[in-house]
């Protein structure tokens, strides 16, 4: 009886460096790719959680923390 999936995508895996999708990354949206379609293909509707702020995105006094929102919501 399940509709729905949830999928954590870490923001940082996606955007490590502010590029929009730097070629080391190429293997994270495959894998996001892979899984939404697997989901897709069985009827489940996905939804997708972004978390893990960047360290470019994040505010200067917490740079080395991962859970906080990023700086500019922009």
């Amino acid at each position: 009886g399940i509709t729905d999936v949830r999928i954590d995508v870490g923001w940082d895996g996606l955007q490590p460096t502010g590029d929009r999708t730097p070629p080391s990354t190429d293997w994270y949206v495959k894998l996001l790719d892979t899984c939404v379609g697997m989901a897709r293909s069985r009827g489940l509707t996905v939804l997708l959680t972004l978390h893990r702020c960047p360290p470019w995105a994040r505010p200067a006094a917490y740079a080395s923390v991962a859970g906080v929102l990023p700086a500019d919501p922009n």
